[in-house]
């Protein structure tokens, strides 16, 4: 195992057994493709193994768009584990196969990092413990108030309901059966579908598929949870309409809005995902296209259905990376700063941990 294997290991250990919860005597897949460093597999692996897991590793040729199904081999050994690790860029967490896995009480862990830096990361190895009080924190916040307002120095300025059946936060614990968490260099969000009720304008410092921080940001418009105008980049307008196009008018449906609750994950711009991006404490990402989560009980993760509630058949997630958000006027984000992480009991967390948050 040479030196950046070893380094990963912390971060491999917290994402399998403190995040998966890998057991001794479980089956656990891991799969990964042709534009994914394979190390990422080799460190994961190794650590299930540490587990007592009984592990196996496939590798598949990458899809040429988000959520596209895997082949048939694929889908079955998800659908046989007990764990199962996806390293895929693009990602297929949003497949069909993928949720048919879960609905066989498959535990999914999404590996979104570009490399083996990834899991070297501080991030990678910031205590979950932490990261589940904090999700507690946020997501009480998020369901028990009645309307999000985002705004940013950018110009953002969005107001849309919530409503608590359609809140969702995690990880508050480790993974459980039938559930999904992403893990890309650190983890843990709560977010929202805010089911046709959002007004105003959102703008983008990045945007879903495109490299780096955007030379002209995208400024949509966004009337009754549908975005209306788009202004911009002459590439960036075009791909957008092309979805559309391509994919009909809820493609432009406004599916999420979500925010990151890990203080060190990295906000990485130079992969077209951003995926780490995604997990930044305070950082926003709202997509366009396909709202997926729904819970009969938002209390319990264990109710969670994958059925899509809007499905275009594609979900494109964009970058607002400062927001400021208040929750019925009192705030959770301030200029990118999530507030929960200056709680007294958080804070004091940290110090008994050997972190700073």
């Amino acid at each position: 195992m040479d030196m950046k294997l070893i380094d990963a290991m912390p971060g491999a250990r917290n994402c399998a057994v403190t995040l998966a919860g890998v057991t001794r005597g479980e089956n656990v897949f891991i799969l990964t493709d042709s534009n994914s460093d394979p190390r990422i597999a080799q460190a994961l692996a190794a650590a299930c193994r540490e587990a007592g897991a009984a592990v196996t590793v496939s590798f598949m040729e990458s899809r040429s768009i988000p959520h596209e199904e895997p082949p048939k081999p694929v889908a079955a050994a998800m659908k046989a584990s007990d764990v199962f690790f996806e390293i895929c860029e693009p990602m297929i967490l949003y497949s069909a196969a993928c949720r048919e896995a879960k609905d066989a009480g498959a535990r999914h862990i999404v590996c979104a990092m570009e490399n083996i830096k990834g899991l070297c990361s501080e991030g990678a190895r910031w205590p979950l413990e932490i990261t589940f009080e904090v999700c507690r924190r946020v997501f009480h916040q998020w369901r028990n108030g009645k309307t999000i307002h985002i705004t940013a120095e950018n110009g953002t300025d969005l107001v849309s309901e919530l409503r608590p059946e359609y809140v969702v936060g995690g990880p508050m614990r480790s993974v459980e059966p039938g559930t999904f968490e992403v893990f890309a260099g650190g983890t843990g969000d709560v977010g929202v579908w805010p089911a046709w009720t959002a007004e105003g304008v959102l703008v983008f410092d990045c945007l879903h598929t495109f490299v780096g921080l955007l030379d002209r940001k995208v400024k949509v418009t966004v009337e009754k949870g549908r975005v209306v105008n788009v202004e911009g980049g002459a590439a960036q307008v075009k791909f957008l309409e092309e979805v559309r196009e391509k994919y009909g008018e809820d493609a432009w449906h406004l599916g999420e809005l979500m925010i990151g609750l890990c203080p060190k994950a990295r906000v990485l711009t130079d992969d077209p995902s951003h995926l780490e991006a995604h997990r930044h404490a305070g950082c926003l990402h709202a997509a366009m296209g396909m709202s997926i989560d729904f819970y009969e009980d938002p209390t319990d993760r264990k109710t969670l259905k994958m059925t899509p509630s809007v499905d275009p058949g594609i979900h494109l997630d964009h970058l607002v990376i400062e927001p400021t958000i208040t929750i019925d006027g009192e705030p959770c984000v301030e200029k990118g700063r999530l507030l929960a992480l200056d709680d007294p009991d958080i804070q004091a967390l940290a110090r008994k941990l050997g972190v700073e948050a």
